[in-house]
């Protein structure tokens, strides 16, 4: 009976406070970050499309999703400010830059991942009586940084190459000093297509990519095709005869 009393009065006092990965009300303008070398500050652009204030909170994180403060080996960027205001309906920038001293790879891309969480106001919910739960929203962007002398890709598809694994569904080999960030994969021949999963691929790397059915009925007169993003945020495509 003290519990439930205990529990009772809690439930009574206190909001809480959840963090959920969904679409934002604060979006960033862009669906990619490519921080070139020879850039040493790049500025990411935040639009808030509602009609209230928000707190925002930005870093940045090597893929390691624990709040910056819990990442002792954090990423070698900095965002200023790490925390602002936004105001309704309006646009606000924030100064990203790399920290004086990184031992980050010269010849090929890093993949790092900038995080905004989106945080509502403490009163939103003050016309309630009853109690409610203020989520706060994180999303996601991936920061690759580029160094100077790997230069540009100009196409997103050379020297990367496709075979079919019977079991594990479809190898990719990246053999570039760039990510390749695919957005759709499938496999098709005159009678079916099979889709399969999208994956970013690490340079010089390959990945098994998972498909929704068996691709043993697939014959050297099969196709793949695949599409991802370019530095741009556009998708480009490219069909691969199937290797066995």
């Amino acid at each position: 009976m003290k519990i439930k009393l205990i529990l009772s009065l809690l439930v009574t006092l206190l909001n809480f406070f959840i963090v959920i990965h969904t679409n934002a009300s604060v979006t960033i303008v862009g669906n990619r970050i490519v921080y070139k070398e020879k850039n040493r500050t790049m500025d990411v652009l935040l639009k808030n499309n509602d009609k209230i204030p928000y707190i925002m909170e930005v870093w940045v994180d090597n893929g390691n999703e624990q709040p910056r403060q819990k990442d002792p080996a954090g990423a070698p960027f900095i965002l200023l400010p790490p925390f602002f205001k936004i105001e309704p309906l309006t646009s606000r920038s924030v100064r990203l830059q790399i920290k004086n001293e990184t031992d980050l790879p010269c010849d090929r891309e890093s993949l790092f991942w900038l995080n905004v969480l989106q945080i509502p106001p403490s009163n939103l919910n003050e016309s309630s009586k009853n109690n409610s739960i203020l989520f706060l929203i994180k999303n996601r962007l991936k920061l690759f940084y580029r160094p100077h002398a790997i230069g540009e890709p100009v196409d997103i598809f050379s020297n990367v190459n496709v075979r079919i694994d019977k079991e594990q569904g479809l190898n990719v080999e990246n053999n570039r000093p760039w990510y390749l960030s695919l957005s759709n994969v499938s496999v098709s021949n005159a009678r079916t297509s099979i889709d399969c999963t999208p994956e970013t691929i690490a340079p010089y790397s390959s990945k098994k990519i998972k498909c929704t059915s068996s691709l043993n009925s697939m014959t050297i007169n099969s196709h793949t095709h695949l599409s991802a993003f370019n530095d741009q945020g556009a998708r480009a495509s490219a069909t691969f005869p199937i290797k066995k």
